[in-house]
């Protein structure tokens, strides 16, 4: 059974509690108080197009709760050149607020394995990061470069093998 959020504008995604403030004061969620990571999870791809999970997690490392409306916006890109830039889901993410010390994560989905012409769009030997900026970022923020690392925190490669990258709704964690 889907939970319906607070403010009632959809469900509340699995695994989180929507947490509403008594008036909706909390602010939205800035680049200054998130501290990204961007992990590989395990898993072995076996053809073109199946998924390979990444997570990025958006961690309140300020004083005060913080909303998260909304998908973060995130790319992946290797310096000024190339580009892939997730997309949400067709799920509507809720307004989710995140108290200190909390954080929300946000499953990639795209491909690692190149199709039949072989070739990836970032592949491993590339120098690809990742950048993310919360939902609602403001016109001057800057998103950290992120290098994505395994589940054992050593840095691994981003591999790309299509334009395409999705992105799940935010969840509470």
């Amino acid at each position: 059974m889907a939970v319906v959020s607070p403010t009632g504008t959809g469900p509340v995604p699995s695994g989180s509690v929507a947490q509403p403030t008594p008036d909706g004061a909390a602010a939205n969620c800035t680049s200054a108080q998130l501290r990204w990571t961007l992990v590989h999870l395990e898993h072995v791809p076996t053809t073109p197009g199946d998924p390979v999970p990444a997570r990025l997690t958006a961690q309140n490392a300020g004083a005060e709760a913080c909303a998260f409306d909304g998908y973060p916006w995130f790319r992946v890109h290797v310096g000024k050149g190339p580009e892939v830039v997730a997309v949400g889901a067709r799920t509507v993410p809720v307004r989710l607020v995140v108290a200190p010390g909390r954080s929300v994560v946000v499953d990639l989905h795209y491909s690692e394995v190149p199709d039949t012409s072989r070739v990836c769009y970032f592949p491993a030997d590339d120098l690809a990061q990742g950048q993310a900026l919360p939902p609602h970022a403001g016109r001057h923020e800057t998103g950290p470069a992120l290098k994505m690392t395994d589940a054992h925190g050593k840095r691994v490669g981003i591999v790309v093998c299509d334009k395409h990258m999705w992105m799940s709704a935010p969840v509470l964690k």
